[in-house]
């Protein structure tokens, strides 16, 4: 691709030597470091209404004095010869204070091209590289190839003779060295100096450039130009992980890719008419910038950012301008404005991407190798034939599900227990709840609402929702019009957690009317909402809102609003009813007990709870208490209707001389026992013959369907599973 970059630019630096003199080699430099500042671009610094970047402006006559800076052909007609050469510190440019004198040798130049016809030229980026003719050259036998001639060319015009020839090995060094970035080797060195045919260095020369590390020592300049790090950067400085971007352009170089397409993908790939993964990975040469993921940045600024840096890149990489110097004013030294600097910016302004980077943020691609590849589509064939097999149905199963069909019909018998003592007996709050009448407040749905066409965040620690006495915020389902991120998500106000720190709240993105809401799941009588507010900052941002009561309609039944909200928020839509202390209820409870096996117990109540901890314990008459291990989690939602089931690992034999200890965190309950060691399996299975087939294959004794390893002692790459082979 770019094999012959580094002799095309040392042909274009020799190509004019002993021709007439150059505008964009010679005279543009002069001008760009002298005269530029105030008589450049730059609209709003020009001097004298003088413009020299321009040819139509740099020839024509000033509008104030007449005179023509640039007269081709003729110096004495030449203001700005007249004034370089001048000896009137009133005249003479640049000016005295301006500390910035021109050369004699650099006043000659001007003179020279001025008298050879003040050929004008383009800005060298603007213009098409062409094919120079080679410069003839005195020592003709010297010259091997095209570009010797440039080279010698150069040094007889100095008066210079080349070096002595080096010997093989600081050759093969020097070639070696410029193409891979490595020394040769002792054996690539001993095999160049033995080779002696006439296509030696160059065979040595195909060997580099078709090695591995021709690719790395190409794309070390490339990554510099386009910013490429391994880390964001900015806030925390996290790992990025854009090294496929990194491999892309070393097996670019490496497969000689034409420029063209190397510049192509690189800007646009992924707008390509049925873009190949290749060509979309090739974009995150956009993705190279710098970006922050600090909590308190606002997003369109760093979006503006890094929208800036992409123009800056892109015009250095591919334009050769340093185009940055237009973001706040017309260019001084070269010819672009600041309205064309935001015309250019105006391609990357479409570009998806946030401000704040915090996570991976679109767009993503996900790349596998070929090998990969390959290996996924035999892997998913051969998934193909074991779920075929899974999915039979032998006889035998259908016997057994049979007859498990008809044991699960059977009722699981539940023991009610004689309690012996409650710790909650003394609780003034319990006894006091019961002396209230319901609340005439009935709803479903209970929303926070910014005010309507406000933009902003609504972010809430948690929200507790009292019904008879109980929190029964924590068994809805809640929901938000936007979510911040993963941790942000609306659940995170009913998880029980209301510390205020960020990491406890639920929070939507920054978006006109913004909600959150939750449905209790059925109508109920609402006595007291409790909204707790972020407190480590940003608690403004549940300044104002709306609280509203829906019923199952989504019908409004009564609303209020929140003002300079605090850190707690208490909201009572039945007076007199008691408010419950906020956090977990901690209580016990014991039993006398019913003498037969224990191998569950069942938790239920009036009113829906949750039941976030449980502890069983048997305690006998004499002697300490004895931990009942659990089996499965030890927690979960219940209501009256669906009770929360806890299991033994095995079955526990009481006596009528034992208590019944549970320890529990949440909700109040009312337990029962059974001595059926299929209870907790009868909750879980579900409705449906399809699918308490599929549940009774996945624990079915019978004929097993057996996974082996069918490449044993093979090695795949990480994150790939063997070949498997299936038998019955």
């Amino acid at each position: 691709m770019m094999k012959g970059a580094a002799v095309f630019v040392l042909m274009i630096s020799l190509m004019r030597l002993g021709s007439a003199v150059s505008f964009n080699d010679q005279i543009r430099p002069i001008l760009a470091d002298r005269c530029f500042a105030c008589h450049g671009p730059d609209s709003a610094a020009r001097k004298a209404g003088l413009r020299l970047d321009r040819e139509e402006f740099a020839k024509a006559a000033l509008a104030e004095s007449g005179n023509v800076p640039i007269v081709a052909g003729h110096t004495d007609k030449s203001e700005i010869f007249k004034r370089i050469t001048s000896n009137d510190p009133d005249e003479v440019m640049p000016p005295p204070d301006a500390k910035s004198e021109l050369t004699p040798k650099e006043i000659q130049l001007i003179g020279e091209w001025i008298t050879e016809g003040a050929k004008w030229e383009r800005h060298w980026a603007f213009m098409s590289p062409q094919k120079p003719p080679f410069p003839e050259v005195d020592d003709k036998s010297w010259a091997i190839n095209g570009i010797d001639n440039f080279i010698l060319s150069k040094l007889e015009s100095l008066g210079l003779k080349p070096s002595d020839r080096v010997g093989k090995e600081q050759l093969l060094r020097r070639a070696s060295l410029d193409l891979t970035g490595l020394p040769p080797t002792i054996a690539d060195l001993e095999n160049f100096i033995k080779d002696n045919s006439d296509d030696a260095f160059e065979d040595a020369v195909d060997r580099l450039l078709a090695s591995p590390g021709f690719g790395e020592r190409m794309a070390l300049e490339w990554l510099d130009v386009a910013r490429y790090g391994d880390t964001d950067g900015l806030f925390e400085d996290h790992p990025r992980s854009i090294y496929p971007w990194r491999d892309w352009v070393i097996s670019a170089f490496n497969a000689n890719l034409p420029y063209n397409d190397f510049i192509t993908w690189q800007v646009s790939g992924d707008l390509i008419p049925n873009a190949t993964n290749e060509q979309k990975l090739a974009t995150g040469f956009l993705r190279n910038n710098p970006t922050s993921n600090e909590g308190g940045i606002i997003d369109e600024d760093y979006r503006i950012k890094y929208l800036v840096d992409r123009v800056n890149t892109t015009a250095t990489a591919f334009l050769g301008l340093t185009m940055e110097c237009a973001q706040c004013h017309d260019h001084k030294f070269d010819p672009i404005s600041q309205r064309e600097y935001y015309q250019f910016s105006g391609f990357f302004n479409s570009l998806v991407g946030r401000g704040n980077t915090k996570g991976a943020t679109a767009p993503t691609l996900k790349i596998l190798s070929p090998a990969h590849t390959e290996q996924i589509a035999k892997l998913a064939d051969q998934i193909k034939v074991i779920e075929s097999t899974l999915k039979g149905t032998p006889p035998e199963l259908n016997q057994d599900f049979e007859k498990w069909l008809i044991e699960l019909e059977k009722p699981i018998p539940w023991k009610d227990l004689k309690e012996v003592s409650d710790t909650r007996e003394g609780s003034s709050a319990k006894k006091d709840q019961g002396k209230v009448q319901a609340s005439k407040m009935m709803g479903r749905y209970l929303r926070v609402a910014l005010p309507k066409e406000q933009k902003g965040f609504i972010t809430i620690s948690e929200v507790e929702v009292y019904s008879l006495g109980n929190n029964v915020g924590r068994l809805g389902k809640a929901s938000q019009s936007s979510d911040y991120s993963t941790a942000g998500l609306a659940s995170k106000a009913i998880d029980g957690n209301a510390d205020g720190s960020f990491g406890s709240c639920s929070c939507t993105k920054e978006q006109k009317d913004a909600w959150w809401e939750i449905d209790l799941g059925s109508e109920m009588p609402i006595d007291h909402v409790v909204i707790f507010n972020r407190n480590d900052c940003c608690s403004e941002r549940l300044d104002n809102v709306s609280v509203s009561l829906l019923d199952s309609s989504r019908k409004q039944v009564t609303q209020r609003k929140i003002g300079d909200a605090p850190f707690r928020s208490v909201l009572t839509f039945n007076p007199g009813s008691v408010l419950p202390e906020s956090g977990k209820k901690n209580y016990e409870l014991i039993f006398a007990s019913v003498p037969g096996p224990l191998a569950a117990i069942s938790l239920s109540g009036p009113s829906p709870g949750i039941i976030e901890s449980v502890r069983i314990e048997r305690v006998p008459s004499a002697g300490k208490a004895h931990e009942l291990k659990i089996v499965g989690e030890a927690k979960g939602k219940f209501s009256k209707e669906n009770p929360l089931i806890i299991g033994l690992e095995k079955p526990e034999n009481l006596t009528d001389k034992d208590r019944l200890k549970v320890s529990l965190v949440g909700d109040d309950v009312r337990v029962s026992i059974t001595d059926s060691s299929s209870a907790v399996e009868h909750k879980k299975v579900p409705e449906g013959r399809d699918k308490r087939l599929a549940h009774f294959r996945e624990s079915w004794s019978g004929e097993k369907v057996i996974i082996e390893d069918g490449a044993a002692g093979s090695t795949l790459s990480p994150g790939l599973s063997y070949s498997p082979r299936i038998r019955t």
